[in-house]
């Protein structure tokens, strides 16, 4: 199954969230469908966004503590309506997965990224409650924690284990000869063996992964 995941939050507080979940997440085999990546279209920003969702097949939402930008045409902020066209496919059988994070109220936050609007208090409390009625939520404290909770979802969710997950690529043999002028070689997969990078940071998140299933 070719795995494209929807990373949905609001964007000014959990910037640095989502800086962290995205590198982890570039681990695995999947398409990382999010604002960051969007270029530009023609598109309207909410269809874009929606369109977005439906060509996902796995849905991640963080909710901290602020509602996010509202759309004038429904009075419902960007991240809800995210939400909301990934349940439609959740009830059609055409998602893998809804995973839903969010903040605990326990949490330190700062001050500045807390809603004071009461509407939008109001609207965010509302999501919240729903969002825990209809699905199982893991509430966080820790910002530098989540990312590793989210991996170890996801890979939950699609039946593969960490070993599988982490498993380096199938490399061809390196080429035994070169054509062109000494100095002027291109590379290319069959040269894959020769280079070396993240086998670091990859053998730690598989060790993490296996010590907290």
């Amino acid at each position: 199954m070719d795995l494209r995941i929807f990373l949905s939050s609001t964007r000014e507080d959990l910037k640095d969230v989502r800086e962290r979940v995205l590198k982890l997440l570039s681990v695995i085999p999947a398409d990382l469908i999010s604002m960051e990546s969007f270029g530009s279209d023609e598109t309207k920003p909410i269809s874009y966004c929606l369109q977005k969702v439906r060509e996902s097949n796995l849905f991640v939402g963080i909710y901290a503590e602020r509602y996010g930008r509202i759309d004038p045409a429904t009075s419902m902020s960007i991240t809800e309506l995210e939400y909301r066209e990934a349940l439609k496919k959740l009830k059609n059988n055409t998602l893998t997965g809804l995973l839903v994070y969010m903040l605990d109220r326990k949490a330190s936050w700062p001050v500045a990224q807390i809603d004071r609007d009461p509407a939008q208090f109001a609207a965010l409390e509302k999501l919240k409650q729903e969002l825990k009625t209809n699905h199982v939520v893991k509430l966080f404290e820790d910002p530098d924690t989540l990312p590793l909770d989210i991996l170890r979802d996801i890979l939950r969710k699609i039946g593969v284990g960490t070993g599988r997950a982490f498993r380096p690529k199938n490399v061809l043999p390196a080429a035994t000869a070169r054509v062109g002028a000494l100095g002027m070689e291109h590379y290319t997969e069959r040269d894959a063996a020769l280079f070396r990078g993240r086998e670091a940071e990859v053998s730690s998140v598989s060790d993490l992964a296996d010590r907290h299933p």
